[in-house]
């Protein structure tokens, strides 16, 4: 299977479904990693962490637009539930 058709097969479970893939500038890359020692946790985890905390600290009225945004991205693929 070539990886074009592995990108249009769909995803196995939800959480195949909320993968983020990632290649960070060289100085960011080098952060998260010693974020990661520094706090003795996953990749997952610290960019989990990392996620909410922008999120969080986003103007309110900014931050609806984009969960609004982001819904209307998830409904038009096929999901088989919604965790907002």
């Amino acid at each position: 299977m070539t990886a074009n058709e592995t990108e249009k097969r769909p995803a196995r479970s939800i959480a195949h479904q909320r993968l983020v893939k990632c290649y960070p500038d060289p100085k960011y890359s080098i952060l998260l990693q010693g974020y990661i020692a520094r706090n003795e946790m996953g990749k997952s985890e610290a960019l989990n962490e990392i996620i909410r905390s922008f999120f969080d600290k986003m103007d309110p009225a900014r931050r609806q637009q984009c969960l609004n945004e982001g819904i209307k991205v998830t409904r038009s693929k096929p999901l088989s539930r919604h965790h907002y």
